[in-house]
């Protein structure tokens, strides 16, 4: 049962009018500083966006586990009221996982709200001073071009700050779906393929969810498995709708999710993270990129994609040879 969603709401005409979406779990140090950053957004009117909080729920019925505790999620609430005075919290009344906390919000903003575009936040990313300014421009680009499926503009985090300025315009392809925007265009398209993928998680513990039968479903796809999560199942279904997933190149954010389900600190400081550097000013000047690059772009991704399967294949056949070789051992006779 989830509290109920708010029914007359004006569609927006405009990216400036997408709502924005920040989903929370157990981490309220970080959801402060995404929220902080949230609000000190320049060259966008905030207090008057729709901002919205989706707070997963702490006790999972599937498994009986409870993840996070009553305390926390209270006050992940207050302190969304407090510094999004604004702003409405829609929490889960059990946990749900990413992926379906994922969907209801989702469905919210596409389905409740019949919104064009939305803007999706989770509690790990903070926002530089014209974040949401950039992505506001690159859901243009993306709701007048049905290439363009996600956009974000938190950049290549490896880039030195000398790169980001001299390119500050440059797309590139998009790794993880951070603080993107979506389109409902988009999201409409690539549901078939969600669907089958949020089929296999639905009623169980999302952290206890069949990897294998995952793995079979995004093989049945023509793709690989390099994980099991709901951003790759997403990614891959982008890429069967042929529409591509942009990023800025300069880094309009900043990731500092060093706690979390895939990251420590080891992992996070040896991908570099910790160093990135991150570009405070209204740089970005939209150039829609062209036919011939938005599908080098699709392609690119395909076939990192395809390389991941082909990966996996090698490695299943390679594993059969062994057994093979195991199997024909036993059948040989004892040496005297």
């Amino acid at each position: 049962m989830h509290p109920r969603h708010p029914r007359q709401v004006r569609v927006p005409a405009n990216p400036a009018q997408a709502p924005i979406i920040v989903l929370a779990f157990n981490r309220p140090d970080y959801l402060a500083e995404t929220l902080e950053s949230l609000m000190c957004q320049q060259g966008v009117d905030i207090r008057a966006r729709r901002v919205f909080l989706f707070q997963d729920g702490g006790h999972n019925n599937a498994s009986g586990v409870t993840y996070c505790s009553d305390a926390i999620i209270a006050g992940n609430i207050e302190l969304f009221h407090r510094i999004v005075p604004h702003g409405i919290p829609l929490p889960a009344y059990e946990n749900l996982g990413i992926a379906l906390n994922f969907d209801r919000a989702e469905r919210f903003a596409f389905d409740e709200l019949k919104a064009n575009a939305a803007v999706f936040l989770e509690d790990d990313l903070v926002l530089g001073k014209y974040y949401l300014a950039t992505l506001d421009r690159l859901l243009g680009l993306a709701l007048t071009n049905d290439r363009v499926g996600y956009v974000a503009a938190y950049g290549n985090h490896t880039a030195p700050i000398a790169m980001q300025l001299g390119q500050p315009s440059r797309l590139f392809p998009l790794g993880h779906n951070w603080a993107f925007g979506l389109t409902r265009r988009q999201w409409l398209r690539q549901r078939p393929y969600v669907e089958q993928y949020l089929a296999i998680v639905r009623g169980q513990d999302y952290l206890l969810r069949d990897h294998d039968r995952i793995i079979d479903l995004f093989h049945a796809w023509g793709f690989g498995a390099p994980g099991s999560s709901q951003d790759i199942a997403k990614s891959h279904a982008c890429i069967l709708t042929g529409a591509a997933r942009v990023n800025t190149y300069a880094c309009y954010g900043r990731y500092i999710g060093r706690r979390g389900v895939h990251f420590s600190d080891e992992i996070f400081e040896s991908l570099g993270f910790g160093k990135a550097d991150i570009v405070e000013e209204d740089l970005f000047q939209m150039a829609a990129p062209s036919e011939v690059e938005l599908l080098d772009c699709i392609a690119q991704a395909r076939h990192a994609a395809q390389i991941d399967l082909l990966r996996k294949c090698n490695a299943d056949a390679r594993a059969g040879d062994r057994q093979a070789a195991a199997a024909l051992d036993r059948l040989k006779p004892a040496e005297t």
